[in-house]
């Protein structure tokens, strides 16, 4: 089996202004302040956002520049599906933690408040789901995956791979060490809600 470098365990959901989400699962504070935010508007207007349109700053995926931006058997869709197999996971935010190990040269792991103290970044990618809809020009705010891989020392110099676990009912993905730390890649992001939003369970 080919090595693995990190298991990351983050799940959750959420650019441009603060948000403030109340905490429905019960457990530590009804709000949670300080989140990434996002652009306010849930349905996307009808002209698709260009790289060029970018503000400074702004790392834009390669993906964006392509001249058919909708893969094929895709089509394109202005808001935001909910689509969720087994419901959203019930999370103690007092104990959600971050965590990067395996062949990391410093382990890691960041709970729910020194997470939100780390440098972010904004990134404008589309996005394609496996359900055959995509939503293109989206501006997202996060964390880069190079940024935690850095506070962990680096990788060891046989890491390859990345598997990455969440607290989604034993949710589970890997790729690639290269596309892990891709310019545009973030560990953690949240997506496009409206100003002062309340996240439900059928949020995710």
């Amino acid at each position: 089996m080919p090595p693995v470098v990190a298991v990351v365990r983050a799940r959750e959901n959420s650019r441009y202004r603060p948000l403030e989400l109340r905490n429905t699962s019960g457990h530590g504070p009804d709000t949670l302040t300080n989140m990434f935010a996002m652009d306010n508007e849930k349905t996307q207007a009808e002209a698709v956002a260009s790289p060029g349109e970018q503000p400074e700053g702004v790392i834009v995926s390669p993906d964006t520049r392509r001249a058919n931006r909708i893969p094929p058997g895709q089509s394109r869709t202005r808001k935001w599906p909910i689509l969720d197999a087994g419901g959203p996971p019930r999370i103690d935010i007092e104990k959600w933690e971050l965590k990067l190990w395996g062949l990391v040269n410093e382990p890691r792991r960041w709970s729910w408040k020194e997470f939100l103290d780390l440098p972010r970044v904004r990134v404008f990618s589309d996005f394609h789901c496996v359900t055959r809809w995509s939503r293109l020009g989206n501006v997202w705010e996060g964390v880069s995956t190079r940024e935690l891989v850095k506070l962990c020392g680096s990788v060891k110099q046989d890491a390859a791979f990345v598997l990455a676990h969440g607290y989604d009912h034993g949710w589970t993905t890997n790729m690639p060490l290269d596309e892990f730390l891709a310019e545009d890649a973030l560990d953690h992001f949240l997506f496009a809600l409206p100003e002062q939003a309340v996240v439900d369970e059928d949020a995710g």
